[in-house]
């Protein structure tokens, strides 16, 4: 496995990811909204592909030629719980087109304070969001 497209690599982890991929001798994608910035965080080995998890045509074209995909999400400062998030709705429409293209395997990095959800009366939509997402995958059938 060696192309892998990178879904949040300008994201404060994404970034730093996206560099040990290429040092490990993969070709890297990142599907992106904004190209400019992109090319700005971005080392110029990685191929950008201009799109949105919101548009299933966008992953599906992404996905073409791709054998692993990466997952780098987070929920925006300012977000509310009822709103577009990559980790529900996002992943809703990305799995089932992954799986369709043939992808091997999976990689989400996940909070690991989410375990904390429901500890000592804690309680945060943002940790259910990641769990879920954590399930969504898991369930996926692809590695």
């Amino acid at each position: 496995m060696k192309k892998i497209l990178v879904i949040g690599a300008t994201g404060m982890l994404g970034q730093p990811v996206v560099g040990e991929l290429l040092k490990a001798g993969f070709s890297v994608t990142a599907l992106v909204r904004n190209e400019h910035r992109a090319q700005q965080l971005l080392p110029d080995e990685v191929s950008l592909f201009r799109g949105d998890l919101r548009n299933p045509i966008d992953i599906e074209q992404a996905l073409e030629g791709m054998e692993g995909v990466y997952l780098n999400l987070s929920v925006r400062p300012g977000e509310r719980r009822t709103g577009f998030h990559t980790e529900n709705e996002g992943l809703q429409t990305l799995l089932p087109l992954a799986r369709a293209a043939g992808i091997q395997r999976i990689g989400y990095l996940a909070s690991l304070v989410q375990h904390y959800q429901g500890m000592d009366n804690f309680n945060w939509w943002v940790f259910d969001l990641k769990q879920r997402a954590t399930r969504l995958i898991r369930e996926s059938g692809i590695p």
